[in-house]
């Protein structure tokens, strides 16, 4: 046809679309080396996709007509990401898609070096490393990985850059294996050496080991309110305690690993370990001070929950109140209400005492060395003898927690106050007689006893 009757065509099907080439797109020229028929399928109505014969159609739409070429970027940005999430796509479609897609982009940062990247792949790349793609395994997300049925919740899933690498083991000891790490198929070991060029973690460094102290901390005061707020539907106090165990000993294992690792990374690093206890200057510095710092007040550590010698105060048994007398004992504590095993004596009356026996300590009994006679003998040995069962912290991962400070006055005088409370013998004093008053004849067994001394007296007569 001649150019006069090509224009008007053109300008006739333009209007006939009502201008909406925001809303038309050309299937055959979806890009990124993924398959087009397969991306283009993914999408449902109301987008429009035209199916071009051959180029020269292509080639038509797109120059005359104004028909927009869709660039893979583009086309899983507007078309992909949202529905996914929302579970508009069934999951192994977009599953599928996304391993095409992961496998790529990761081709294509290993051949930067050979070869010059077009800007249209790195905009590819850098959407991957931001889109909330890839599944994870959280609990209440529990769609089958090849479909996603109606009523349903899709599939929680989070960026490359918020995930981390399963197969290294620090990190899966710490880390919500709920929350952190890829779901099926994304964890076969070529997908996640292609996620790993695109920013997939694979260290665990402070900043990883604060979350995982604030992610331990957040879990357990969820659990801990939910049994508070489930425990009259039980009729017997031992379900309420029973409900809840396996999920709580969970988090107290991540709690012994995490410490370990903060010990590790104390005496790696020291010069970024500053002072971060109550009053203390940060003497750390920079982000790493403040990263200290905020784990004073994470409910992380994992603390022991009986005396580990007999005669010793505890706050679990120390308060007079009905609540917390029935309320188990914390397993878990801020390091700001937490003291070293060397300072048990000093401080055991108002503050946690650290529980730093190393994990491999607790592996296949089930959590139970801290509650047997044996757990309880191996703590007082390392009270008594300076023993290294106790695996005491180093004097890096005090000083950032605060631990190498003495204990506040108002401790160590609720220490003497308790300590005189347990141990107050009351003996009665004979009246000395004229002549004789070292033969004063012993009390009789009839006589009554006298009344017991007022608190105020004994807690003077104690100091």
């Amino acid at each position: 046809s001649s150019s006069s009757s090509s224009s008007s065509v053109s300008t006739g099907l333009k209007k006939e679309a009502g201008d909406s080439t925001n809303h038309v797109h050309d299937s055959r020229s979806v890009g990124g080396g993924v398959s087009a028929n397969a991306a283009a399928a993914a999408v449902a109505a109301p987008t429009l996709w035209l199916k071009c014969a051959n180029p020269t159609e292509e080639a038509v739409l797109q120059q005359q007509l104004g028909v927009v070429r869709l660039s893979m970027h583009l086309f899983v940005e507007k078309h992909i990401v949202a529905a996914a999430n929302q579970g508009r796509l069934p999951a192994g479609l977009v599953d599928g898609l996304v391993l095409q897609l992961v496998l790529h982009c990761a081709q294509l940062e290993q051949g930067r070096g050979r070869s010059q990247v077009a800007e249209e792949e790195e905009e590819l790349m850098r959407g991957m490393r931001s889109w909330p793609l890839i599944p994870v395994t959280a609990s209440g997300h529990p769609s089958p990985p090849h479909s996603t049925p109606p009523n349903t919740q899709p599939r929680l899933r989070k960026p490359i850059c918020a995930l981390f690498d399963p197969r290294v083991p620090a990190l899966q000891a710490v880390l919500d294996p709920s929350q952190c790490f890829p779901a099926a198929p994304f964890d076969a070991p070529r997908i996640l050496d292609g996620m790993g060029v695109l920013g997939l973690q694979a260290q665990a460094s402070l900043q990883v080991l604060v979350a995982a102290a604030e992610s331990i901390s957040a879990s357990y005061h969820n659990q801990r309110s939910l049994g508070m707020s489930t425990a009259p539907a039980f009729d017997h106090p031992q379900q309420h305690g029973q409900q809840h165990t396996a999920e709580e000993a969970q988090l107290v294992a991540r709690a012994r690993a995490l410490l370990h690792l903060l010990d590790s990374k104390a005496m790696a690093e020291p010069h970024f370990c500053g002072h971060a206890g109550a009053g203390g200057a940060d003497a750390g510095g920079g982000s790493h001070g403040g990263l200290w710092s905020r784990l004073q007040s994470l409910s992380w550590c994992p603390v022991l929950q009986e005396p580990p010698e007999d005669g010793l105060p505890w706050p679990h048994t120390s308060s007079s109140s009905t609540s917390s007398a029935t309320a188990a004992p914390p397993t878990l504590a801020p390091p700001r209400l937490v003291r070293p095993l060397s300072d048990v004596w000093l401080t055991s009356a108002t503050l946690h005492t650290l529980d730093s026996r190393p994990p491999s300590m607790f592996l296949g009994d089930g959590g139970s060395a801290g509650r047997d006679g044996a757990g309880r003998r191996m703590l007082a040995d390392s009270i008594s003898n300076g023993s290294q069962a106790a695996a005491a912290p180093s004097i890096q991962l005090k000083r950032a927690l605060g631990w190498d400070t003495q204990p506040r006055a108002s401790v160590l005088c609720a220490q003497l106050l308790e300590l005189g409370r347990i141990h107050a013998v009351q003996t009665e004093v004979a009246t000395p007689q004229a002549g004789s008053a070292s033969s004063a004849a012993p009390p009789s067994s009839n006589a009554p006893a006298p009344p017991p001394a007022s608190p105020a007296a004994e807690a003077a007569t104690t100091c």
